[in-house]
């Protein structure tokens, strides 16, 4: 309930300081987790503006400037506020929220705190546009004690781990970023390389499974589907082929390729039903799968599992 009242006051605090500083219009808003939003006619907002717009509130709330409430029988008694149109047949008395010293007073029926101080602060996060307008997201009071404690702990944690000073963590992480990028295409290139460097054994051993009748398997841990490419090409015309690669349930995948349809999605079925697997295609068959699940088929299952006829 705090937490409800210190964020429902906050939007009003916010969206009086937002339409008074910068002319936008609360359109609507959002009393939501993690943080909370005001939807505003504008694409974005400088960051300038936002860091006044926060300084402007946080003074307020630093102020200890008090909440009212006053409440009317009809809706004529209403004096000039901030409103989004009361229905002709609302019956009962009127509530009205007045942040003093004329920062805002506003139609409303939910709880409010009494005080700007018990706000504690408010802080404004981040912009999220989309065509003409953007939601201002923004937290207020104990959560921004708690986003403040989660992000020092996280912050402790990665300077540990990374064994460096907190001032060093961003160009640190940055540079650690590029050189996985160029790791990244050093092995992709060193992948490609042992492809064709398969690719004879690959083709032979495909040769030997069309004269056996049988499914030409092959199985690498650190392969993908670019590294199966150009071996599945040279393959396909010959037999039935199926290649995996992974080591776990959440990165294995496969590649079915060569055949009939029917032999295709039938070694498809079996495939996705030992593994634990998805997939589907037209002509060739590529789905994801349990990478180490999938090992054990090819290595201990495939060769029973595909002799028995449909």
């Amino acid at each position: 309930r705090n937490d409800h009242m210190q964020h429902h006051s906050g939007q009003h605090l916010l969206t009086a300081i937002v339409e008074k500083e910068l002319g936008f219009p609360t359109e609507s808003w959002a009393l939501s987790t993690p943080t909370c939003y005001l939807q505003l006619p504008t694409a974005s907002i400088p960051q300038a503006d936002v860091q006044r717009v926060e300084d402007l509130c946080n003074a307020k709330i630093a102020k200890g400037v008090l909440v009212d409430l006053r409440e009317f029988q009809t809706k004529a008694d209403i004096p000039q506020a901030r409103s989004r149109s009361i229905p002709d047949d609302v019956k009962g008395p009127i509530r009205i929220i007045d942040i003093a010293e004329d920062i805002d007073s506003c139609t409303c029926c939910g709880t409010h705190v009494t005080n700007l101080h018990q706000l504690q602060a408010l802080k404004i996060l981040h912009q999220e546009s989309k065509g003409n307008t953007c939601k201002l997201h923004f937290i207020v009071g104990q959560r921004v004690l708690d986003q403040f404690g989660a992000m020092f702990y996280r912050e402790k944690a990665l300077v540990k781990e990374m064994g460096i000073n907190a001032e060093e963590l961003v160009p640190r992480v940055v540079r650690r970023g590029k050189e996985l990028g160029d790791a990244t295409k050093a092995s992709k290139k060193l992948l490609a390389e042992i492809s064709m460097l398969l690719l004879p054994a690959a083709v032979s051993a495909a040769t030997n499974a069309k004269n056996d009748n049988a499914v030409h398997a092959m199985f690498r841990e650190d392969g993908d589907g670019d590294f199966f490419a150009p071996i599945a090409s040279s393959c396909k015309p010959l037999v039935v082929n199926l290649f995996g690669w992974g080591t776990g349930p959440t990165d294995g995948g496969f590649l079915i390729c060569g055949g009939s349809d029917e032999e295709v999605k039938r070694l498809g079925a079996m495939v996705c039903g030992a593994t634990d697997g998805k997939g589907g295609g037209k002509g060739d068959y590529r789905g994801k799968c349990d990478g180490k699940k999938l090992k054990r088929f090819m290595e201990k299952e495939l060769k029973g599992a595909w002799e028995q006829k449909a």
